[in-house]
């Protein structure tokens, strides 16, 4: 299991698990979309689909659409309040409608 937040992982544990054999921290390096594009000689991608535990509203909302220019991005919307309404109303300010299915959200232009 991973995710961002210790307490989320440590409250996914058994009562007799000892949280400080069983979680431990690894730093990943991180970069912008358009950065790594840019790093692996792309211009653009047409197809994104994201599950990073709650990260998805501050990712699509930063994004370059102009520059990258994506026609497809799927992404979790369950668990997260009101950021699937934040992102799909930053998201139709770029052109995109949507298909909500059981968990994730298809927006497409």
């Amino acid at each position: 299991m991973a995710g961002f937040s210790r307490e989320k992982l440590v409250a996914s544990l058994q009562p007799s698990d000892d949280p400080n054999l069983c979680v431990s921290e690894i730093i990943i390096p991180v970069s912008t979309i358009e950065s790594a594009l840019s790093q692996h000689g792309f211009d653009h991608f047409d197809c994104l689909f994201m599950d990073c535990e709650g990260h998805e509203q501050n990712i699509l909302t930063h994004m370059d659409y102009a520059k990258v220019k994506p026609r497809l991005i799927v992404f979790e919307h369950t668990h997260y309040g009101d950021q699937p309404e934040a992102i799909e109303t930053h998201l139709a300010q770029h052109g995109f409608t949507f298909t909500r299915l059981q968990y994730d959200t298809i927006a497409s232009r």
